[in-house]
């Protein structure tokens, strides 16, 4: 499927038969939102063979990787500090990261930002998504000068 980003997410503590997977399209125009970047997104919990359902779904793993770091919440902002661990392919462990290995930062919505749904005049979904966009750059504000968090499309 060209344009999606996927990502099967394990949580601490949780068994292997327990992920949600999460499928994320393409940005939208810079040119709409310059400040931020705005995408459509899902979630969806498996219980049992994510590997299996997701590959039934035409998924193909191309890459293993492991976010070690933080993960707090302020409003309705998830906001995440990791780095990335690369997986040793003799046992499916992380290899710790490098002490030079950069820290990311990802801030996005705790819920879904519904812009589809009916309104009469379109007000309800540019203003909700205009205030997720706000919160967003409020953390921005925040953190200016201790990290760079520019928009970055991945």
């Amino acid at each position: 499927m060209v344009g999606w980003t996927t990502h099967l997410n394990e949580g601490v503590g949780s068994t292997m038969s327990h992920r949600t997977l999460f499928s994320y399209l393409k940005p939208e125009s810079v040119r709409v939102h310059p400040e931020a970047t705005v995408r459509p997104w899902a979630t969806c919990e498996v219980i049992g063979d994510a590997l299996s359902f997701a590959s039934a779904l035409g998924y193909v793993q191309r890459s293993q990787i492991y976010k070690r770091g933080y993960a707090f919440r302020r409003g309705p902002l998830i906001i995440q500090m990791f780095q990335q661990e690369q997986v040793d392919p003799k046992t499916s462990l992380p290899i710790p990261a490098h002490t030079d290995t950069l820290w990311e930062v990802e801030v996005k919505t705790a819920t879904q930002v519904n812009t589809s749904a009916p309104a009469s005049s379109g007000h309800v979904q540019v203003s909700t998504v205009r205030a997720a966009i706000d919160a967003v750059l409020e953390v921005q504000l925040i953190m200016k000068g201790l990290l760079d968090l520019r928009r970055q499309d991945l």
